[in-house]
């Protein structure tokens, strides 16, 4: 099972979900990626992990995020600001 790593802050703000429970990638503005995550219950929302990156490279981040994903190497994907060059911050939200 391959895991999508996110990491704002690497040892207080890291969340880590199996790539298959990614359900959507979206490039809402030059310099945003949303990534969400569905829930394992029924009664709880989508996790959202929300992209910052450099001014007009979103979507090759987005694309980069969906290639590494579908790769069936390795266990784990890691998500962060120094994993690639055009992502500046990495935020997320619970659901709820």
């Amino acid at each position: 099972m391959k895991f999508v790593h996110c990491v704002d802050t690497a040892g207080s703000d890291e969340n880590a979900w199996p790539a298959d429970k990614v359900d959507f990638i979206s490039v809402t503005a030059a310099t945003t990626v949303i990534v969400r995550f569905a829930n394992t219950t029924d009664t709880h929302s989508e996790n959202i992990v929300t992209l910052t990156t450099v001014s007009g490279k979103s979507d090759e981040v987005a694309k980069w995020l969906m290639g590494n994903i579908a790769d069936g190497r390795g266990n784990r994907f890691e998500v962060s600001a120094s994993s690639h060059a055009d992502v500046t911050t990495v935020a997320f939200t619970a659901g709820s």
